[in-house]
């Protein structure tokens, strides 16, 4: 049996009109059976959630009473869209995702080193 070659192939991307950009705050998901990576993602409603603690503040409990009150309060998490990928494409964005966190890490770094190099420069 003959061995393939796997081509290099350019990409084209052209955006859907229906495309949607969306701010996220979170993300929960998993596999739902052995073909189907599920990842919805979300924003957290925290203005409300603080309006309400405000409130109960307000209403000077105890710090128990308070804790209880607000440990019984739920924070709204608005569910934006869900994405279904197969296997492959899990893992195609796990090497993605480190690869740019990597990035970011070494800008970071960078970006520090430069901040202490300057402050001693400034010292001197």
């Amino acid at each position: 049996m003959k061995k393939v070659k796997y081509l290099d192939l350019k990409r084209g991307y052209i955006k859907s009109n229906d495309f949607k950009e969306y701010y996220v705050t979170g993300a929960v998901g998993g596999f739902r059976n052995p073909y189907d990576f599920r990842l919805t993602f979300y924003n957290v409603n925290s203005n409300d959630f603080l309006i309400r603690t405000l409130k109960i503040k307000g209403e000077n409990p105890t710090g128990d009473e308070y804790k209880k009150k607000v440990s019984e309060m739920e924070m709204p998490h608005e569910l934006l869209c869900e994405i279904i990928m197969t296997e492959q494409v899990v893992k195609e964005l796990h090497t993605f995702l480190g690869k740019e966190l990597k990035i970011l890490e070494n800008i970071r770094i960078e970006q520090e080193s430069e901040k202490v190099e300057n402050q001693i420069k400034e010292s001197e």
